[in-house]
Order: structure tokens, then sequence, then C-alpha cells
């Protein structure tokens, strides 16, 4: 647990592996992997850790640039979270810039962090929250438990009980991508715990996550995170 503290700076946290959760004010948040946490400065808030070891990369904002310091100003008008989707997986290939760290990281970087900053521009939108009910929180739980399986657009739609195109339209409005996008995020997030925490075979691990056979896995994960998943294992064990 951190004590109750507050930054100077924004941050941006995106947890890797691991759980916990987080209070700021009157919210509390589950926090899992592909959760990317929004944080402006000056807020209050407390972490807990849920598990014995946690991943989380952290990018700290102290001044938003004249260039586009007004549209960037939306995305820390408020604390707020996102998970999977574009934002998640553009954090993924900044955290794998960092562990690379070569020549052209810093230009990789900046173009990286402007795209991020656009894409929760987007989802920090007051439209991106209009109409928001308890029913598009249903449809997050549904396909949070259901990732595994293949799912239809549909099949949603009727679990949460609204017409297929409002799903569709408010979801990507709430979460920045469609529920596809959403769904192959959750499953990559759950293969990059077991690859941390593990030593199932990539078989293995392409099944549980549920992906369609293991070239498919690797096909998805080297698109999301610009290496396939046995080279993202040795990564994490330093080789």
């Amino acid at each position: 647990m951190n004590p109750r503290h507050s930054h100077d700076y924004h941050c941006i946290g995106f947890l890797i592996s691991g759980r916990g959760t987080a209070e700021l004010g009157t919210q509390r948040w589950t926090i899992q992997p592909g959760c990317l946490n929004v944080i402006p400065g000056g807020v209050q808030h407390v972490e807990w850790c849920g598990t014995r070891q946690v991943r989380w990369f952290g990018i700290e904002i102290p001044v938003l640039r004249d260039e586009f310091a007004v549209e960037a100003r939306r995305v820390f008008d408020r604390p707020f979270q996102v998970s999977g989707g574009p934002a998640a997986a553009t954090v993924m290939r900044m955290y794998r810039e960092v562990c690379l760290a070569d020549d052209v990281s810093s230009l990789s970087l900046h173009g990286l962090g402007l795209e991020l900053l656009a894409t929760l521009a987007r989802v920090s939108m007051p439209s991106a929250v209009e109409g928001r009910g308890e029913w598009i929180a249903r449809a997050e739980d549904y396909l949070r438990a259901n990732f595994q399986e293949t799912l239809t657009l549909n099949e949603v739609a009727t679990e949460v009980g609204v017409h297929p195109t409002h799903l569709a339209r408010v979801f990507r409005r709430q979460f920045g991508s469609s529920m596809g996008e959403f769904l192959r995020g959750l499953r990559i997030e759950h293969a990059v715990e077991l690859l941390a925490h593990g030593q199932k075979p990539l078989s293995e691990i392409s099944q549980c996550s549920g992906f369609s056979d293991q070239a498919h896995f690797t096909r998805v994960f080297k698109r999301h995170l610009g290496m396939t998943p046995g080279a993202y294992r040795l990564r994490l064990r330093g080789r």
C-alpha cells in the first residue's frame, strides 16, 4: 500500500501484470492487467497491491507543450480509467521501446506519446460518457468473464438488453475501441500475465488465452507489442 499522496505532474499508469485497487476521493478502481489510469496532478490517491508481484509502467507529464496543450488538457480534466483497446496497445508499444532503449527509441516514444494523448483525448470527450448506464458496465464485465470464448455482437447485446448497433456505438465512444479490439486486448493481457508468471508452453498459453491456434496468437501478439511471445518472454527475463 502507498500512503495517500498526490503528484505535481500528471500521471498515466498502466498495469502489465498483477492486481490491485486504487482510491481517488469517492472513486474506487479495480486495477488489473490492461487497465490504464489517468491521474491529474494534485489529485489525492492511494493504491493497494493485491498480489505479491506487480509490473507497472508509469508515464509522468510535468508540462503540456504549447503545440498540443489545448487538446491534451482535456485528458487531465478528471481522473478516469480505460481498459484495453488502442490506448493500452500504444502504452505497451511505449513499454517495449523503453525496454529496447536504442538510438531511435526517443523518437519513437515522442510519436507514441502524442498518439496516446490523442486517443485519450477522444475517450475523455463528454460524448464518450453520454448515455453510459449500468448496461455498458455489464457488457465490459461480460467480455472480461468470457474473453476466451468466441463472442458475437448480438450475443453481448442480448446479454445486456440493448440493440447491437447502440451497443457498438456507445462501447466505442466509452472505450475508444470496438468490442473486437477490446476482446483481443484482453486476450493479449492474459497472455502477457502468463508469460510473466510461469513456464507454460506457448501453445498452451495460446489456447487458454482464447486464440484459435499458436500461429494466430503469434501474429496478433506481434501486431500489438512488436515482438513474438517467445521474444517477449525472454525480454521479461532480461535475456
